[in-house]
């Protein structure tokens, strides 16, 4: 894989952060300036790169393993929207993509939203499609992780907030509905924890 100016950087927070005790508040900065990505990113590093001593490969891992796991989601996600067919050819045509095999292979904050975008769709399929509730709360939180990931994702979060309306609007008031709605505020203390380096920075 790549390991360039921008994983460099990465690596120099993660090293800051595993042998100086200097916990990151602010993510990777955007190229916008004075505008960053989510801090979740580096936290999602730190036991691999703790693990191995600071070694990128083994910390590369993650991506690979995140690609391959994206694969699976693809595939599960177009079959059971629009049967077998559909989600072998759209496996396949994911495995087979060159940015997404770009993408498992460098250790860079984007690389991981084909995961948590594709597992946000997932879960909110699978909340809508079997009126399971809990699984609002898991697509809540990957879509809070994706916007962490990168901040142009919080568009990413409108359709999956707009399928969420329309399942509180057809849920009768009730059990059903009260699940619902412990489902929401579950994915959103998790997305609120995630945040919170965000804030404590603010505060500061």
């Amino acid at each position: 894989g790549i390991f360039d100016s921008d994983q460099g950087r990465d690596f120099l927070v993660l090293r800051a952060m595993l042998v100086d005790g200097v916990w990151p508040l602010l993510g990777p900065p955007a190229s916008v300036g004075g505008v960053h990505h989510g801090a979740a990113y580096y936290y999602l590093l730190a036991p691999l790169a703790w693990a191995s001593g600071l070694d990128p490969t083994v910390v590369a891992m993650l991506f690979a393993t995140a690609g391959v796991g994206a694969v699976f989601l693809v595939w599960w996600l177009a079959g059971s929207i629009a049967g077998p067919t559909a989600g072998l050819v759209a496996g396949i045509v994911y495995a087979l993509s060159p940015t997404a095999i770009a993408a498992s292979l460098t250790n860079w904050n984007p690389n991981l939203i084909g995961l948590t975008a594709t597992l946000t769709l997932a879960a909110a399929w699978k909340a809508w499609s079997t009126r399971r509730t809990r699984w609002w709360a898991v697509a809540i939180f990957a879509a809070g992780l994706t916007i962490q990931l990168h901040v142009v994702a919080t568009l990413y979060a409108i359709p999956i907030a707009a399928l969420l309306v329309r399942d509180l609007r057809r849920t009768a008031p009730g059990p059903a509905r009260s699940g619902l709605l412990r489902a929401i505020g579950a994915g959103l203390v998790l997305v609120g924890i995630l945040f919170l380096p965000l804030l404590v920075e603010e505060i500061g």
